[in-house]
């Protein structure tokens, strides 16, 4: 089922012609449903406080080990029921800059290639 397309940089809403767009894949749609739940923070959708990953509360935190940020990130990839298996996880946990940069493949029930994905928290 397509979604509204979003501009991969600005996360905003393509319109053409006064027109919303639509992805034009599963694996497209999938790829950018990934993405905004990665990037949404635990008690950000006011509808349902429990969406989002635990950024405030286990991420963006002094010391945090690397094994730890990428394990709620290997779950919430996981959890996403058309997600088969994730493949050729990285990343990369640069403390000092605060940032994550993570890329994965995913394969996924309705494509038979890897879907890429690459993230910078």
């Amino acid at each position: 089922m397509p979604d509204i397309k979003l501009d991969v940089s600005e996360h905003d809403i393509i319109f053409t012609e006064g027109d919303f767009q639509l992805t034009s894949t599963q694996s497209e749609s999938l790829a950018q449903r990934l993405k905004i739940k990665l990037q949404t923070f635990q008690g950000e959708f006011f509808l349902d406080t429990r969406v989002g990953l635990p950024y405030y509360q286990s991420i963006l935190r002094k010391n945090v080990s690397k094994a730890s940020v990428d394990a709620i990130f290997l779950r919430a990839i996981s959890e996403e029921p058309e997600v088969l298996q994730v493949n050729d996880f990285r990343s990369v946990l640069d403390n000092v800059n605060r940032i994550y940069t993570l890329s994965f493949t995913v394969r996924s029930q309705n494509d038979p290639e890897p879907i890429p994905i690459e993230i910078q928290l």
